[in-house]
């Protein structure tokens, strides 16, 4: 279930620019870890979105910070290893919360009497609780429980991962359009 939730959540962040299996594997790890709290998956989605848009490799800092959560003070192979960063990145925030509660984010940002650190961390926050907003909010008719389906379907690796126009139907933001063909090697 709380697969379904993240993967719902990644479909309504700002923009789109990541890759589908990226984000799939962040969600897998995040619901391995987290199984029964809406608010804190999404504010670990939201991290790994903003430190690296998923990229699993990412480097960050001038070397300093890896992986998608961009940790600090840890060997690039933990940085690198989403079952191993996870929870790293979970403790982290949860002790950056403890750390600055007017600013729960800043202190993994950047510290919690930093400016800058405190708005980035005000403006996560909000995507968050629009991230938990929409996750809360259940399709409300079979044309959008079908579309969620579909959409939750090609970001697994079913078959047909043709979503509808993104311009028309919100569930089919994730730019699924295209992977197959490119898995086999055929033109877009």
């Amino acid at each position: 279930m709380m697969l379904e939730t993240l993967l719902l959540m990644a479909s309504a962040l700002p923009t789109q620019d990541f890759k589908p299996d990226d984000v799939r594997a962040v969600a897998v790890a995040i619901a391995d870890e987290i199984d029964d709290d809406p608010r804190e998956a999404a504010t670990l989605l939201e991290t790994a979105y903003e430190e690296s848009r998923f990229k699993p490799n990412a480097i960050g800092d001038h070397g300093a910070a890896f992986g998608v959560y961009q940790l600090h003070r840890v060997p690039m192979y933990v940085g690198f290893d989403l079952h191993l960063a996870t929870p790293i990145a979970r403790d982290r925030l949860r002790s950056s919360a403890e750390l600055c509660p007017g600013a729960p984010l800043a202190p993994y940002i950047g510290g919690c009497h930093n400016k800058t650190a405190r708005r980035v961390s005000a403006h996560r926050l909000a995507i968050v609780e629009r991230l938990v907003r929409r996750a809360s909010d259940s399709p409300k008719s079979s044309l959008h429980e079908r579309l969620f389906s579909h959409a939750l379907a090609a970001v697994l690796g079913g078959q047909g991962g043709r979503l509808p126009s993104r311009s028309r139907y919100p569930f089919a933001r994730l730019r699924l359009e295209g992977r197959d063909e490119r898995r086999q090697g055929s033109p877009s």
